[in-house]
């Protein structure tokens, strides 16, 4: 079983405070960092960040995976623009807006290997991130069989994306936090009154968050499963085969 909890900071001041709880790891990805926590000092980094208004808890879930296996979580919404202005079939109107979606959201794949004495923990993960910042208008004058000109636009979507593909090692006892730094919210709210957007006078960017991810494995499924037996056992206890999950 792993437990997955990803939650997203406005600011990464929080470091400040949860550093002497963290032991610092290497990691290849650019931009990425990563810690290892043991279950008590995890529980107390995720009071801390709870505790603050900045702080969002995008998902927070119990996988129970088979052992070197992938497992696929996504949370994905469609994003319709207009892409190009082309002819229309019939005469009139002689143009019509040909439209065009972007899927903006996260994606997330983690694959765990388990050790043969189950004290280490092999996982890659795999993680996608896109956001669209804008769609940029372009003004187009497109002309009309009577010598006028028909004023329409097209929009071009400005998009901010972040990508993870790393293989990590950890004790199977502690947990393991990776934070993906400044990046694109995997999942922002959306202004209910977008005309009180006060980020370009601020000087804040919106939807843009510390993504963190935290890992934990809590034990083979195998051992927490019970079998009501058939009949009474005397001499021997039957327990439930391990199926090579965890």
């Amino acid at each position: 079983v792993m437990n997955l909890n990803v939650m997203t900071v406005g600011n990464p001041n929080w470091r400040a405070r949860a550093h002497p709880l963290m032991q610092h790891v290497n990691v290849q990805s650019p931009g990425v960092q990563a810690w290892l926590l043991t279950k008590e000092n995890a529980a107390l980094v995720m009071n801390l960040l709870r505790a603050r208004t900045d702080v969002r808890e995008v998902q927070h879930v119990d996988l129970i995976m088979h052992n070197g296996q992938t497992k696929k979580l996504a949370s994905t919404r469609g994003r319709n623009y207009v892409l190009n202005i082309k002819h229309s079939p019939a005469n009139w109107p002689p143009y019509e807006p040909e439209t065009g979606e972007i899927q903006e959201g996260y994606q997330l794949e983690i694959s765990p290997l388990l050790s043969v004495d189950g004290r280490t923990l092999d996982c890659v993960i795999n993680a996608k991130i896109d956001q669209v910042d804008k769609f940029v208008p372009v003004e187009m004058d497109l002309p009309l069989p009577n010598a006028q000109v028909h004023r329409t636009k097209i929009e071009v979507p400005q998009l901010v994306s972040w990508r993870l593909n790393e293989r990590f090692r950890w004790p199977s006892d502690m947990v393991l936090l990776l934070s993906c730094g400044v990046v694109a919210s995997p999942e922002r709210s959306q202004s209910m009154m977008p005309l009180l957007n006060l980020s370009s006078i601020t000087g804040t960017t919106a939807g843009r968050a510390d993504a963190l991810m935290f890992i934990q494995f809590r034990g083979r499924a195998s051992d927490t499963m019970t079998q009501t037996p058939l009949v009474p056992q005397v001499s021997t206890r039957v327990t439930a085969p391990n199926r090579g999950r965890y």
